[in-house]
């Protein structure tokens, strides 16, 4: 049996090598929270987490991004 992790990981860094928008939505929660940067007041719901880290996609995207996706296992 796959551990969700690892397939969650795999699938993440397809969508962040292939600028997938429409993959990031899928696997965001629909009760994501971005708390990043501290001093941000906390964002709350899959539409404003998926522009603020889509935003990021075109950019050359770093590994850490994947902590912001991971309440989308819970």
């Amino acid at each position: 049996m796959s551990d969700p992790f690892d397939a969650f990981e795999r699938e993440w860094h397809r969508i962040v090598a292939e600028k997938d928008r429409a993959g990031l939505e899928r696997v965001l929660a629909e009760d994501v929270t971005l708390g990043v940067p501290p001093y941000w007041q906390k964002l709350h719901g899959r539409p404003i987490a998926v522009h603020q880290v889509g935003k990021l996609l075109p950019a050359s995207a770093p590994p850490q991004l994947l902590a912001i996706a991971l309440p989308a296992l819970g």
